[in-house]
């Protein structure tokens, strides 16, 4: 079989939630600030994500500090050793009370 050219399978989360979301596992955790921006963006790498859409409810105050957090992380001499490059979208899913 020849391989197309350019063809490849991306895995995508269209749906996501960080600790923002206060309804979410990720808020529930024993300690209110144990998951970083850092390790949120490592969890999602090391699952071999390529797309993340991030859909907090009542707000985006999470997007900017992942988004901030893997320029970091992307500008670092380890990056292409130790990550794996992501594209973050950034939503909100509202319910109206903001």
């Amino acid at each position: 079989m020849n391989a197309i050219v350019g063809s490849r399978w991306w895995k995508f989360d269209f749906h996501t939630h960080t600790p923002f979301s206060t309804d979410t596992p990720w808020h529930n955790l024993p300690e209110p600030d144990s998951l970083s921006a850092s390790d949120w963006l490592r969890k999602y790498m090391e699952a071999s994500i390529d797309c993340v859409a991030i859909t907090d409810h009542n707000g985006v105050g999470w997007i900017d500090k992942l988004v901030a957090e893997y320029r970091q992380l992307k500008d670092s001499q380890a990056f292409e050793k130790r990550y794996k490059r992501i594209t973050l979208r950034g939503s909100n899913e509202g319910n109206g009370n903001v």
